[in-house]
């Protein structure tokens, strides 16, 4: 079994690619943003994340531990109130929509 290891930058982009490749995100598009790094706190320590796309109120994130994309509230040091949905096109609409 191998060993899990944080996803890098550049794997992020390639989920990125592999999902809007697959879905038509057009009117989402505009949202995307060059992924940064971010820390997101589970099961009591702080982890990294990628911030992949900003709402007007959440962002969308990429959740390399289970290989899926999900919204959160971004704070000036860490991202809270994360959400997974699966599918970037998914979360790209519920980070539209706020709240």
């Amino acid at each position: 079994m191998d060993e899990w290891t944080p996803a890098t930058k550049d794997e992020v982009l390639r989920a990125v690619r592999a999902e809007t490749s697959e879905y038509d995100i057009g009117p989402w598009q505009h949202m995307l943003i060059d992924p940064i790094k971010r820390g997101v706190e589970r099961f009591g320590s702080v982890e990294d994340a990628f911030v992949v796309a900003r709402g007007p109120d959440r962002v969308v994130y990429y959740d390399d531990i289970e290989d899926e994309f999900g919204t959160a509230t971004e704070t000036e040091k860490i991202l809270i109130d994360f959400r997974s949905y699966g599918p970037l096109l998914v979360a790209l609409k519920e980070a539209a929509v706020g709240g």
